[in-house]
């Protein structure tokens, strides 16, 4: 879970667990104490300049959005990656990056 200040948090998930780079990613953002007018996921890699276009997360639920989304195929056995949450509530943006790592199976 991450803090946003003033009583506001997001938690993020992304699954299948081990993040194949050759499978769709489920995306989840939960929002804690705020209303989102929208939610983006974009992936950047570290080693490799690997800029992704972002992916709309789809309002599901109070607090709750989903959406697909994929990850460039690499030829590094280990990659570090970012995931750039974006968050848009009544004009006030909140951008969270989060590393993460895949390993070629």
């Amino acid at each position: 879970m991450v803090s946003l200040g003033g009583g506001k948090s997001i938690e993020f998930d992304i699954t299948p667990r081990g993040i194949p780079t050759t499978q769709a990613l489920s995306l989840r953002v939960l929002t804690h104490g705020l209303d989102a007018d929208e939610v983006l996921v974009s992936f950047e890699g570290i080693e490799i300049n690997h800029h992704l276009p972002p992916y709309i997360l789809n309002k599901v639920g109070v607090g709750q959005y989903v959406g697909k989304g994929f990850l460039s195929l690499c030829v590094l056995d280990t990659m570090h990656w970012l995931a750039h949450v974006s968050i848009q509530e009544d004009g006030v943006i909140w951008r969270i990056s989060l590393p993460f790592k895949t390993h070629k199976s």
